[in-house]
């Protein structure tokens, strides 16, 4: 098998491959998710996500994002915020 071949194989939930699993979100202002997202699906309502990035340092860096019903958020995010007026969310991994 080439090196490539084997890099390919082997790149698993690298965010060159499409995420492999989903969960709902249950938005909440003091606790992490349970896995980092990849991605975000907003359902039926638009309105405002408002979350922490992955890589954020501290709480106090909340990151406000404005969605229409449907959007799709290629972003790692670690938590979202129970003020988020956006819902059923659905975080994939």
């Amino acid at each position: 098998m080439s090196e490539t071949a084997l890099q390919i194989q082997n790149a698993g939930s690298d965010n060159v491959n499409p995420p492999r699993k989903a969960f709902l979100i249950t938005p909440d202002s003091n606790n992490d998710l349970a896995v980092e997202t990849r991605a975000i699906k907003v359902g039926n309502t638009a309105g405002n996500l408002i979350v922490i990035m992955a890589d954020a340092r501290t709480e106090a860096s909340p990151i406000t994002i404005p969605v229409q019903a449907g959007d799709w958020l290629p972003i790692q995010v670690r938590r979202v915020l129970a003020t988020s007026t956006a819902s059923t969310l659905i975080g994939f991994y």
